[in-house]
């Protein structure tokens, strides 16, 4: 059985920006899609720094979520 990891939680979210963004004619900045954005690149950028455990990642992208 596979575990769901931090990375993983990072690519699905980078999937999900990318489609978000390809989905709409006129992404507007400052809206869901910047959330997502920054979600995105948090997640990533916690598994860059050697976590993969998926809490330290799902923490850290709520956390800039909230603030984005």
């Amino acid at each position: 059985m596979e575990l769901f990891t931090g990375s993983d939680l990072a690519d699905c979210l980078l999937q999900a920006s990318v489609l978000a963004y390809k989905g709409l004619s006129n992404p507007v900045e400052g809206t869901i899609l910047t959330v997502i954005k920054d979600a995105s690149s948090s997640a990533e950028a916690e598994v860059a720094g050697g976590s993969s455990d998926l809490i330290s990642v799902m923490t850290a992208t709520v956390n800039t979520a909230r603030e984005s």
